[in-house]
Formats: structure tokens, C-alpha cells, sequence
């Protein structure tokens, strides 16, 4: 949807535009998958205050995890 303002920014900042929109599209659908109103609906499934916390934990957790992975993959990308 914005890949014309993408590819703009990957030449301002001299990188590959291919590699910088598939890292930002991939980072902005597991981001997606983790907004508030998903996150709130697995909370009210679960059944317990502990099972909230292991909700919440996890995903914080796994974007966390992504979102590192996918800031390496675009520097090491940019210098390769």
C-alpha cells in the first residue's frame, strides 16, 4: 500500500528497496498479529490472571524476537 514511500525511503537511505519492503511488511504483519484487540481477545479466552500474563509474556516475547532478527536481516542486507 505505501511501497511507492518505501522505496523512496530505501533510497534516501541507500539500500536495497526489494530487502527493506519485505522486512518492513513482514514486521508490520507480525505486528499486526499482535495488536491490542487480538491480544485482548486470546486474554479473554483465557481463563485465568496467570493465563493473561502467559498471553501478554509470549507475544511480547516473539515480537521481540522477530523484530531483533528482522533489524539484523536489514543491516546485514544494507552492507552486503
Amino acid at each position: 500500500m505505501f511501497a511507492a514511500t518505501q522505496a523512496e525511503i530505501a533510497a534516501a537511505l541507500g539500500v536495497a528497496p526489494l530487502p527493506f519492503m519485505a522486512v518492513h511488511n513482514v514486521s508490520a504483519a507480525l505486528f499486526l498479529m499482535a495488536s491490542p484487540t487480538t491480544i485482548e481477545m486470546a486474554c479473554q479466552l483465557a481463563e485465568t490472571p496467570a493465563q493473561h500474563r502467559w498471553v501478554q509474556t509470549r507475544v511480547l516475547m516473539i515480537d521481540v524476537v522477530a523484530v531483533l532478527l528482522l533489524a539484523a536481516l536489514n543491516v546485514a542486507v544494507a552492507y552486503w
